[in-house]
């Protein structure tokens, strides 16, 4: 029976330190973390417990996930706030810490981005079917999870 425990305890050990490795190369939030360790063999309540001390050891933090998460995903991905918000919500990042990351997005640098895009997609579509190109252009916007007011905003200013 003790030769069990201590099994355990070493299992427990490993996939603590697996999860450390896996939070140090690169910002992750608890879901993530959660996510990794079951597909680890861990089972709920071992993959929760690891979780919340990799928090306390500043391993895991969903309010620095979510900004990094959100700067990263509009500058590489050209992701608009709408996408980017359901993705954190995905990763069940409370709502406060999703309002903040949003917020600390440069609304010129949003808008910025939004124009590159649109620009780049009816450049991309003017040597083909030129009949539906600003049509095309604003869906894709939209399917970026930018907000409807600002796409058509931009595509008016052309």
């Amino acid at each position: 029976m003790k030769a069990g425990k201590q099994t355990r305890q070493m299992i427990a050990d490993e996939l603590r330190e697996k999860a450390k490795k896996y939070c140090a190369y690169s910002e992750r939030c608890t879901f993530d973390v959660i996510q990794k360790l079951k597909r680890l063999g861990a089972n709920e309540q071992i993959s929760k417990n690891i979780a919340k001390q990799l928090e306390k050891e500043a391993y895991v933090n969903d309010e620095r996930f979510s900004r990094i998460f959100a700067r990263s995903k509009l500058k590489n991905n050209s992701w608009g706030k709408i996408k980017i918000r359901s993705e954190l919500q995905k990763r069940n990042i409370d709502n406060d810490f999703i309002d903040k990351a949003l917020k600390d997005i440069d609304e010129n640098s949003y808008l910025e981005q939004l124009k590159t895009l649109h620009q780049k997609k009816i450049i991309e579509l003017k040597n083909k079917n030129k009949e539906h190109v600003a049509e095309k252009a604003v869906a894709y916007c939209l399917q970026k999870g930018f907000e409807t007011d600002l796409v058509l905003a931009v595509k008016n200013e052309k």
